[in-house]
């Protein structure tokens, strides 16, 4: 797996300096198809790959990146996978019945916000000063791809005040492609990758979301 993102630390009116990592995407194999999406809070800890310290500046990679985000010029950074990445390669090769070192192809990684920090208070308290045009090119990207299969993991995210509206859109884009989904959006649970794959995996609930979601029908 590899794991390329845009980038880039932010000084905040409030006197902190916080990472914003957005339009990250996840290829297996040296495909470039699109074959899921999943949207989450926002994003974690994941770091810039061990010995990259610049932008990525190979021709080739860059011009393949830029088909993801072309109306974005900010430079694309190579970074290592982190736990919930590797929990994401696991649920989707679940779904396509495949060992997971065979997945071939992008994984979209979409976020409800982009402030970087696996404390998810504190960067809800910073995201108030920082508010992305970013984010509303996220409808447009999952439009794309919206008959993909798409893994929703926000928890009980969605429906704050700050972030409700945005989540309301993205679920009723891709709720009538994906059969482990409720129409109702307040009937699902919404279980985080990470805990569903790993720390709740034995849990009936967690176990009953891996099946619907990995169900061919």
């Amino acid at each position: 797996m590899r794991v390329f993102t845009h980038f880039h630390e932010m000084d905040l009116p409030n006197g902190r300096t916080v990472g914003v990592r957005w339009r990250t995407i996840l290829q297996f194999g040296d495909g470039w198809d699109v074959i899921g999406n999943v949207v989450m809070k926002n994003p974690g800890s994941a770091r810039v790959r061990k010995g990259e310290t610049s932008s990525i500046t190979d021709i080739f990679l860059t011009q393949e990146l830029r088909d993801f985000a072309p109306e974005d010029e900010n430079p694309w950074y190579e970074f290592q996978p982190d736990a919930t990445m590797h929990s994401i390669k696991d649920l989707f090769a679940l779904k396509y019945g495949i060992d997971p070192k065979n997945l071939c192809g992008i994984i979209q990684i979409f976020n409800l916000f982009y402030i970087k920090n696996p404390d998810l208070n504190t960067a809800m308290d910073d995201d108030t000063d920082a508010r992305f045009e970013i984010c509303t090119r996220d409808l447009h990207h999952l439009s794309q791809h919206k008959d993909k299969p798409t893994y929703l993991g926000w928890g009980d995210l969605w429906s704050s005040d700050r972030y409700a509206e945005k989540a309301k859109a993205m679920f009723d884009l891709v709720q009538p492609y994906n059969n482990y989904l409720s129409s109702e959006i307040d009937k699902n649970p919404f279980i985080h990758p990470l805990y569903l794959m790993r720390y709740g995996r034995k849990l009936e609930a967690c176990t009953n979301v891996i099946n619907l979601f990995s169900s061919k029908s």
